[in-house]
């Protein structure tokens, strides 16, 4: 007689196994690997990348290590990848990054890429602490924004919702867009603001929207993910409210609000692979991930050197010169930390400010208890905010771009 219930459980069983053991193709912090025996098919040497095949509890593994050494991220999870040819796009950036220095060499002491402009001062001075804090308590609302939920586009639409009605009133083109992916079921949302005489010349604004709950035993929708990332979003979504009331600007303004970065930075990886095939002209890319705990002290932030653009790097020393007035710290967060990791794999340039050096980040992201609280600071997160707004105005309306 057939054993229907016999049949159902050794599917079960199979399903499990195949579900522990599947292989992804990841790039990671290559000593990160090692330190978690993973076997490392290749490396990438003198960027301290590699790359391998994982099974769905490597990746967790990768992440909760990341995070428990003051890491965030910790993986990029690849598509379709040729094994020998795997690290051929980083060869772009480096070729980039090596010209950048042997430029800067020759340049006459005291030289700077950026002026000051008394607009972009009036305009930093608009940005509202308060106003970044009501974007913080809407995102972390929800109660969770994990990639794989129940209903992983509730907030996406609502964010939509809000893009629109901001823009509605523009006299200029503006785009919202919900942008679907293939590997996930949760949308990556973008705004296009189009420029007056450069539309195809693109200033990319970006930060991550998901949010997961890492804790052992713990459900990932169960993260409110205030800091990571409703804190990068919200400055971002506070920079935006600064720029539309400045005029169009000269290049097209991008504001991307990624999908699923926690678990292998799939919404970036998907759409700066897609400008790249399409030989879009990106001019420089910023990543916004976690503004809200000033680890290091007040008016403190790092400025990630590994997997940025040495051009970005001086040019905010010149902003903070300029308009902010911070401490600025070098520091280095291995690949994959955010979403600014495969825009830089694809040859364009990017940069990543942070709220603190990554060993003294906020220790509760990815648990129930990263919260809008009393460690919270708002005015910190401004700082973020202040940064995007004088990125966007600076880069969308003169003709810098990487030397």
């Amino acid at each position: 007689m057939f054993n229907m219930t016999k049949l159902i459980m050794t599917l079960s069983v199979m399903m499990f196994f195949s579900s522990a053991f599947a292989s992804s193709p990841i790039l990671a912090d290559a000593k990160l690997l090692k330190k978690l025996q993973i076997p490392i098919i290749s490396t990438q040497a003198d960027l301290n990348i590699g790359f391998a095949r994982v099974s769905e509890a490597d990746k967790e593994r990768i992440s909760r290590t990341a995070h428990e050494t003051g890491k965030c991220g910790g993986y990029q999870e690849l598509e379709q990848v040729n094994e020998q040819t795997v690290f051929e796009d980083f060869k772009v950036s480096l070729a980039r990054e090596k010209k950048y220095l042997n430029f800067k060499k020759s340049l006459v002491k005291n030289f700077r890429f950026s002026q000051f402009d008394p607009k972009i001062r009036d305009a930093v001075r608009e940005v509202s602490d308060s106003e970044i804090g009501n974007w913080v308590s809407w995102l972390a609302g929800f109660g969770g924004r994990f990639h794989a939920s129940s209903n992983p586009n509730k907030h996406t639409v609502a964010l939509a919702d809000k893009l629109r009605q901001m823009v509605s009133g523009l006299a200029y083109p503006a785009t919202v867009t919900l942008v679907q992916h293939r590997r996930t079921q949760q949308s990556s949302v973008r705004l296009h603001l189009e420029g007056s005489t450069r539309p195809h010349e693109i200033v990319v604004l970006g930060g991550h929207l998901d949010s997961i709950n890492w804790s052992y035993f713990g459900d990932k929708n169960q993260a409110p993910g205030a800091d990571d990332n409703a804190s990068g979003s919200g400055a971002l979504l506070e920079a935006l409210r600064v720029l539309l009331k400045q005029g169009q600007p000269e290049r097209s303004i991008e504001l991307m609000f990624y999908a699923a970065e926690e678990v292998g930075l799939y919404g970036s990886t998907e759409i700066s692979g897609e400008y790249k095939a399409a030989g879009k002209d990106v001019v420089a890319v910023l990543q916004l991930d976690m503004t809200m705990h000033p680890g290091s002290g007040e008016n403190v932030i790092s400025s990630e050197t590994d997997f940025t653009s040495a051009w970005l790097r001086d040019l905010l020393l010149e902003w903070n010169k300029n308009y902010l007035n911070v401490k600025i710290i070098a520091d280095e967060c291995g690949y994959a930390c955010s979403d600014h990791a495969p825009w830089y794999k694809n040859g364009y340039s990017t940069l990543m400010p942070f709220e603190s050096h990554t060993d003294k980040m906020n220790s509760k992201i990815h648990t129930p208890n990263d919260t809008l609280n009393s460690s919270s600071s708002l005015k910190h997160a401004a700082i973020f905010s202040k940064i995007a707004v004088i990125f966007a105005m600076d880069l969308a309306n003169s003709n810098m771009r990487q030397p």
